[in-house]
């Protein structure tokens, strides 16, 4: 039950909304070594001619720069967190920036209204942005689209809303406000993203390497993601405890099935002369299989009361308990009925004959 309980938490953890599309997409990030003033106006410089020279390649789809909106590259608590206004309350959100290009290389799930637009404003001439369906479910917006929110004493008309964002696969969407990059500082944090034509990683990296030896020096340090085997990597931790309860879990449930198979075998064998008694006075081969398995699940459903009074006092009720307890159960029935099956059917084959030979 735990097993099961576990697997439907991360399935349905992970079909939860905002997970981007990262097949095929690369994420370039620069750092200066040193933090002086020159060092530090020369890195996003040269950062900005890298990209711009590799978003020009015959095998680059689309090229966007970002600010804290690349998934899985930081923990929860390095993202950048801050607060916005609404009909006078406060409500803490993420803050990401992104140009128009964002919505191609990530795929967001864009529900109401439109993305960042070129210019980053509004009809109205206030900047805009995209919110997350969480973030305006905490705000109580039943239609955002058009209205405003304040964010460092601006107000910031919403032009869309997006299903949501995630900073990890298994964790659920945050509430974020996506504005576009100039209106925020970037501070050294810019992700240059690219979406390859399927299979052209190597080529990317090799040119990246050498655009990087024109064009720098030892005073940035360069970072080269490629967007899915990070996600592959930010499952890892959850997947392995997934594997280290399932596995013990499959061999368990192998064991009973041979356990309970003997024990079946063993009593319809036991119990041959009933059988063909019961045959012989009218009853059909169909419904002596049907009473063998009927009895048979009716002892596993009353065995698994205790772990059903138990799962009610160790669970909550939420969807993912509630399925997991529902998949153990179904689980141990089929096993059951499974194990059951081969002495029913030999059961509706017997002979009387031999059956009765010792009567």
């Amino acid at each position: 039950m735990l097993c099961f309980a576990s697997v439907c938490k991360a399935l349905w953890q992970y079909l939860q909304p905002g997970l981007p599309d990262t097949s095929d997409t690369v994420v370039l990030a620069f750092s200066p070594r040193q933090h002086d003033k020159a060092t530090m106006t020369k890195s996003p410089r040269v950062a900005s001619a890298i990209s711009e020279n590799m978003s020009r390649k015959e095998y680059v789809r689309s090229y966007t720069r970002s600010l804290f909106l690349a998934p899985y590259l930081r923990e929860d608590e390095l993202y950048f967190a801050d607060s916005v206004s609404f009909a006078g309350s406060r409500y803490k959100t993420y803050i990401k920036g992104a140009d128009v290009a964002g919505l191609e290389v990530f795929r967001f799930d864009v529900e109401e209204g439109r993305w960042l637009s070129e210019s980053g404003l509004s009809a109205d001439g206030n900047p805009e942005c995209v919110i997350t369906r969480k973030l305006a479910d905490d705000i109580g917006l039943d239609a955002p689209v058009g209205k405003s929110v304040v964010y460092n004493n601006m107000p910031i008309t919403i032009a869309g809303v997006i299903s949501g964002i995630r900073h990890a696969v298994f964790e659920p969407p945050v509430p974020a406000l996506i504005l576009s990059n100039n209106l925020l500082n970037p501070s050294g944090m810019v992700e240059y993203c690219f979406r390859l034509e399927k299979g052209s990683y190597d080529r990317f990296s090799a040119d990246f390497a050498g655009e990087f030896r024109k064009l720098a020096d030892d005073d940035i340090v360069p970072t080269l993601f490629d967007a899915e085997d990070t996600r592959r990597l930010n499952m890892y931790p959850v997947m392995m405890k997934l594997y280290a309860i399932s596995i013990p879990t499959v061999f368990l449930l192998i064991f009973a099935l041979l356990g309970t198979f003997g024990v079946v075998q063993l009593n319809a064998r036991r119990r041959l002369e009933e059988f063909a008694v019961r045959f012989a006075i009218g009853s059909t081969r169909s419904r002596l299989m049907r009473d063998v398995l009927s009895e048979s699940l009716i002892v596993t459903l009353i065995s698994a009361v205790p772990g059903l009074l138990l799962a009610l006092f160790i669970y909550d009720s939420s969807v993912w308990n509630v399925c997991g307890v529902g998949a153990a159960l179904l689980s141990i029935v089929i096993f059951s009925l499974a194990s059951t099956a081969v002495p029913a059917y030999k059961v509706s084959r017997l002979s009387i004959s031999k059956a009765l030979r010792y009567e």
